[in-house]
């Protein structure tokens, strides 16, 4: 694991994830969901990790200088060195979110486009 899983934040900490699948299965509004949502985070005083595999992310477009993508890491790891997760909606994200006591935000997928992301839960289990 890297050191900044374990070190204290300087700032709120976003984890962004589409899980493993949804990448791989080309564009389809992927980057026109992520760049902007990525810009937007931007614009807050927070650090983003980008949670994705190296192939995924390679040819992409650039990220802002807040979000540093962090590779394939252990979700639970990298979700208890974080405030929030931002993802996909899949099972395995939100299960390791809520077994990590971390509240999500959604970007759920409908057939043909994205939506409005949209909170999973209001707040982390106490």
């Amino acid at each position: 694991m890297p050191a900044w899983v374990w070190q204290p934040k300087k700032r709120p900490r976003i984890c962004l994830t589409l899980g493993t699948v949804l990448p791989r299965l080309g564009p389809g509004g992927v980057a026109e969901t992520v760049i902007p949502l990525l810009h937007a985070l931007a614009r807050l005083d927070v650090e983003v990790v980008v949670a994705a595999e190296d192939e995924v992310v390679a040819g992409r477009p650039p990220r802002p200088a807040v979000a540093t993508h962090v590779g394939r890491l252990p979700l639970s790891h990298v979700l208890r060195a974080c405030d929030v997760a931002v993802h996909h909606g899949g099972q395995g994200t939100s299960l390791t979110a809520l077994g990590v006591a971390r509240p999500s935000w959604c970007c759920r997928r409908s057939t043909t486009s994205w939506t409005t992301p949209r909170p999973s839960c209001r707040r982390a289990p106490a």
